[in-house]
């Protein structure tokens, strides 16, 4: 199982999600790779600035939070043609300021999804240590896959919410 599968199947697990597939919304598709493309080229930097100089599991649950509430955000913005800048300011804090309404922001934060997915993440991690250790699994690579899904998540979640 990959990391991404994991991240699913605790989504829909959670009623987060229905039948282990969030939401792909075409007009968000552009948005959410060049989001995630940009989180990638950031994240050396963005982690020399914060101290650690390798992958850590606080870092990878503020990423999660990120990819999360982004995609919440997007989705909730789908009729605006861009659903924002990919601004990465607030990456790594754990606490990203957003454009949602009080109604929005009460309902995403009715429910500890970001943590959920992250946790399903770690336990994947802690079973594949000796694959990871080992090179044969890629950290990094298998976080920006699961984040991809953790942004659709989130737009899944702005699909459901009725404002």
């Amino acid at each position: 199982m990959q990391a991404w599968e994991a991240v699913l199947e605790t989504a829909s697990g959670k009623g987060y999600i229905k039948d282990r597939e969030p939401e792909n919304i075409p007009d968000l598709e552009g948005y959410g790779k060049k989001l995630l493309d940009a989180m990638k080229e950031a994240l050396p930097e963005k982690m020399e600035a914060a101290g650690p100089q390798q992958l850590t599991f606080p870092i990878i649950r503020s990423l999660f939070v990120f990819a999360f509430i982004k995609g919440f955000e997007a989705g909730c913005r789908l009729d605006d043609p861009s659903p924002g800048d990919v601004e990465l300011k607030d990456m790594l804090t754990g606490s990203v300021k957003v454009d949602l309404t009080r109604e929005m922001a009460d309902y995403v934060n009715s429910r500890p999804i970001p943590d959920d997915l992250f946790f399903a993440f770690q336990d994947w991690a802690f079973i594949n240590q000796k694959q990871l250790d080992s090179g044969k699994m890629d950290l990094e690579e298998e976080l920006f896959m699961a984040l991809e899904r953790v942004f659709r998540v989130g737009v899944s979640v702005a699909m459901e919410f009725e404002g």
